[in-house]
């Protein structure tokens, strides 16, 4: 048996239930977003690293020419910003090549081998609800000229 004040909970609790449930859906569009952002930047920076580390080997050439020089090739037309030997980026605006000889970090240091950062301000679509306009993508990647089985 239904009281008169028992009405209507089904239809408040689905709409309360389907608000949490579509906070989630766009949290998961977002973050698939900045997952394949990050895939393509981090095929650009290995083909930038690569790009770079074979300027190493030609006097008067410079790799960090070369690995900005590479951006569009992989995907990243357009004019970036282009930084030498200095940390890589923890946020930016637009896009961003950071080239260093030697590596700044890692296993491979030397100057036999080039560090390439790309870092790019990505928009987020959900996450403005929350405050989040903009999210720093970054991938890295360290090439160099050493023989072949030498890592």
């Amino acid at each position: 048996m239904l009281c008169k004040d028992e009405k209507g909970q089904v239809l408040y609790l689905t709409a309360m239930g389907m608000l949490v449930l579509m906070g989630f859906l766009g949290l998961g569009i977002d973050m698939g977003v900045l997952r394949y952002e990050k895939r393509l930047l981090q095929s650009a920076a290995d083909g930038a690293a690569i790009a770079a580390a074979n300027n190493l080997a030609y006097v008067g050439a410079s790799p960090a020419d070369a690995a900005q020089n590479a951006l569009p090739t992989n995907g990243f037309p357009g004019s970036s910003t282009l930084l030498q030997n200095q940390a890589c980026p923890s946020s930016v605006n637009g896009l961003t090549v950071t080239v260093n000889n030697p590596p700044q970090s890692g296993q491979h240091t030397g100057n036999a081998y080039v560090e390439v950062c790309v870092a790019q301000s990505q928009s987020t679509f959900f996450m403005r609800l929350f405050g989040v306009n903009n999210e720093t993508v970054s991938a890295r990647a360290v090439a160099g000229t050493g023989a072949p089985g030498n890592g």
